[in-house]
């Protein structure tokens, strides 16, 4: 018998400990423990259960696959439709796009007949209104010539208005159109009748033959005109005002001369006048055909002027080249040339004319003269400089003397006395700086009404011109050429031309000033657009200024002695030249503000510079160190009150210069100051030398006993120091003081040095002694900021150089 096989024995259970920490735990056998025992009784129905239902899902899903396949179809067949009736859509869309955009090009074509419809009526209608203009127009021109000869003048005024509106509607077609062309010949057409008739009329008036009414109306006529014919009458009007001036006036004419200029000026202004009393409130005041007439008189005057100056040329030449008659002639002309462009001014623009004059006013030391010292009995007579003398006598060299029994060479009342035989003559001693009072002024000798009124116009004042606005009044008049000159000057001044020329163009002499206004200046007519001619022939005038400033100079030069007290550290003599120069210029501008003030500048700058080299060259005479410093604050001085009434000058010419003038302050101060400097540091260093050439004499090889005997050179030394720079100190300006110490004591400390390595055998206590020596100099020189003199009170325009802080430092190390 078959022995029966065993199932294997399950290995034996080991239950784990409860005890996770145990050594002998069994994880697998406790996992094993947790889960349940499998049941293996029920897994054929399970897995029959399992077959069964996987079988009924496959049915069921092919079911459904078989389905999903018909709606497939089904979905297909509904897309090929769609997407045919999509296609049959579009189609439709664009037929009706296509329908669209025909019917908007059928719009848009009835728009713009429509629009072009509109434009042929606008232009109808324009062309309606054109032609019913152009019918007015030419029937106002037609109607304009029968009112014009049934002379109704105020329906005339009514059409003209109209008509120029209608012409200025047509004016940018007169040149392109028949029709408005042949218009605008008729309107020409009957602007010249008008224009002939307005003559005519003019004519009548004149000759008392119509009244100022029937003018006022025809010159309304005239204003309703159009701008071209207005000024083509104002052309016609001054011509006609001016008719017979070249014939009154031709250029070899009796009255044509320079000398008879001023006849010339009161027949315009007689015309002038005229024009004013007869239509000066008739023609309208846009018409300015008083300016006109003065622009015109101008114009012509000056051809005949500049035609005048070549012929006088000539004949100057030919007679010997008599410059000084010559000039004479033009400095009378453009003196009252001047006054005459003034005059027309004012009369013509209503308000008077003026010059900016804001001029430096220099200062001006009155001098003293002592007339107690003694009675003089017995005693020569000292003879006083120039300028004392002339203070004694209080005469100005540009006024006439009242006593003098000569007239004026220019004047009316002594037409026979010859400029020629005074002017080689030599002038009594006069004072260029004390100015009197004005002569008086007679009365107009141009006045229509002279004869008449001439008591009265005795006691009425004067104009004054814009030159006399000044508070010193500078009366140019010639001078006394009867006596002995001892100044070496010439006996004629510049002005002596126009010495007695009164305002010949004011018919009233009232003096009442006419006030100017603020508003916008536009004029056409200016003061010196016919003086301007005469200033290319003014080098005589300049060349005579030249001459008087070189007298003035030199003779200030020659009796500038240095012995009066000069008053703020400057020369008297420097003062006196700045008035001179001052009055140069003021008579020149009173002249003329053109080219000849520029050239007068330029001759008081280079005279200024000769005065200030003049007073330099006399320092080296004697007591050099006072006149050194006297001399570099005059010449200081000089530079800088002459910039500033130069520049005043050089600002007011009317015209530009081509070469600026130099600036004054920097060439006086620069070209003059600097050598007066180096030739008082000179003299100073001269007598220092003089003494430290001492040491080297000196026995230098001593013991210690004679370490503190006292040197003589020391002493000298410093008392020379002391007293030369106490005198520098006291005289000159405050900025120059500190530079003459830099530059001397500089030189000084290199002469000491010098003189060591000339001495013999120095011993260690000699070089001792000397240190100390020099230790006392250095104390000295350190000190001469703070010298106990009075110090100049005034500061020159030099600049500084260094301070005493900034003095004091090199000089302490220069020493050992």
């Amino acid at each position: 018998m078959e022995k029966k096989k065993l199932p294997p024995t399950p290995p034996t259970k080991t239950h784990p400990t409860t005890s996770l920490d145990a050594t002998n735990f069994d994880d697998i056998a406790f996992i094993n423990q947790l889960l349940p025992e499998p049941n293996t009784k029920n897994f054929s129905k399970k897995f029959s259960e399992m077959t069964e239902t996987y079988a009924t899902t496959e049915r069921e899903l092919s079911q459904l696959v078989l389905q999903f396949f018909d709606k497939s179809v089904a979905v297909n067949t509904t897309i090929k439709q769609s997407a045919e009736r999509l296609e049959e859509l579009l189609s439709q869309t664009q037929d009706t796009m296509k329908r669209s955009v025909d019917s908007e090009h059928t719009i848009l074509k009835v728009c713009d007949g429509m629009r072009k419809m509109g434009y042929a009526k606008r232009n109808l209608e324009d062309i309606i209104q054109v032609i019913t203009h152009l019918n007015q127009l030419f029937n106002n021109l037609s109607k304009l010539d029968n009112l014009l000869r049934a002379k109704k003048y105020d329906d005339i005024i009514l059409i003209l208005q109209t008509t120029h509106l209608l012409l200025k509607m047509f004016e940018k077609f007169s040149g392109t159109e028949n029709t408005i062309s042949s218009a605008v010949e008729r309107y020409d057409l009957f602007s010249g009748k008008v224009l002939d008739e307005a003559k005519r009329v003019i004519d009548q008036f004149e000759k008392k033959g119509m009244s100022q009414d029937q003018l006022v109306q025809f010159v309304t006529i005239v204003d309703s005109l159009n701008e071209k014919h207005i000024s083509e009458f104002v052309v016609w009007m001054y011509n006609h005002l001016l008719v017979g001036y070249s014939n009154e006036f031709p250029l070899t004419g009796e009255f044509s001369g320079l000398e008879n200029i001023d006849k010339r000026y009161v027949w315009f202004n007689k015309r002038l006048m005229g024009y004013e009393e007869m239509y000066g409130k008739i023609f309208p005041k846009r018409w300015r055909v008083g300016e006109e007439l003065v622009l015109e008189f101008v114009s012509s005057t000056k051809v005949a002027f500049e035609k005048l100056l070549e012929r006088l040329i000539v004949e100057s030449k030919k007679a010997g080249g008599d410059s000084t008659n010559f000039t004479t002639k033009i400095v009378k002309a453009l003196h009252v040339t001047i006054i005459f462009e003034q005059q027309l001014y004012k009369r013509v623009y209503h308000k008077e004319y003026r010059r900016k004059i804001d001029l430096f006013q220099p200062e001006k030391k009155n001098i003293q003269v002592n007339n107690n010292a003694g009675d003089g009995k017995g005693l020569p007579q000292q003879k006083l400089p120039v300028k004392k003398r002339a203070s004694l006598k209080g005469s100005n060299p540009f006024d006439d003397e009242s006593k003098s029994a000569s007239g004026n060479p220019f004047s009316d009342h002594n037409s026979q006395t010859s400029c020629d035989a005074k002017i080689g003559e030599k002038a009594q001693p006069t004072n260029p700086f004390v100015g009197e009072a004005s002569p008086k002024i007679g009365p107009n000798p141009f006045d229509d009404d002279l004869g008449d009124n001439s008591k009265d116009l005795k006691d009425s004042k004067s104009l004054k011109s814009s030159q006399e606005i000044k508070k010193d009044n500078v009366k140019l008049m010639k001078t006394d050429t009867t006596k002995d000159i001892t100044t070496g000057g010439t006996g004629m001044e510049p002005g002596d031309a126009y010495a007695d020329v009164v305002n010949p163009f004011d018919e009233d002499n009232s003096g009442k000033k006419v006030e100017s206004t603020d508003e916008g200046d536009n004029t056409k007519f200016v003061v010196g657009a016919l003086s301007r001619c005469f200033e290319p022939y003014m080098s005589g005038y300049v060349e005579l200024e030249d001459k008087n400033l070189t007298t003035f100079v030199t003779n200030s030069l020659n009796e500038e002695n240095f012995k009066e007290e000069a008053e703020d550290g400057v020369l008297s003599s420097c003062k006196d030249y700045i008035f001179y120069a001052k009055k140069c210029g003021e008579r020149c501008i009173q002249i003329t503000q053109g080219k000849p003030l520029l050239d007068v500048c330029a001759q008081i700058a280079e005279h200024a510079e000769q005065y200030a080299r003049g007073i330099s060259a006399k320092c080296k005479e004697n007591d050099t160190i006072r006149r050194c410093c006297l001399a570099i604050n005059t010449s200081d001085y000089l530079g800088g009150r002459l910039e500033q009434l130069l520049k005043g000058y050089t600002d007011m010419a009317t015209v530009s210069c081509g070469e600026e003038l130099e600036i004054f302050q920097f060439n006086i101060i620069n070209r003059c100051v600097k050598p007066i400097i180096q030739q008082l540091v000179v003299v100073l260093l001269e007598s220092v030398k003089s003494v430290v050439g001492e040491v080297v004499k000196m026995n230098w090889d001593i013991s210690s006993e004679s370490i503190d005997d006292e040197d003589d050179y020391v002493i000298k030394i410093c008392e020379m120091i002391n007293n030369q720079f106490g005198v520098i100190k006291a005289n000159i300006f405050q900025n120059y003081y500190m530079r003459i110490c830099h530059v001397t004591v500089s030189m000084i400390i290199d002469e000491m040095f010098e003189t060591i390595f000339k001495c013999k055998k120095i011993s260690v206590e000699g070089a001792q002694k000397m240190q100390m020596g020099y230790s006392q100099i250095k104390s000295s020189l350190q000190k001469l900021p703070m010298i106990e003199v009075q110090s100049c009170k005034e500061t020159g325009k030099g600049e500084d150089v260094l301070s005493d802080t900034d003095y004091a430092m090199p000089v302490k190390k220069s020493f050992f």
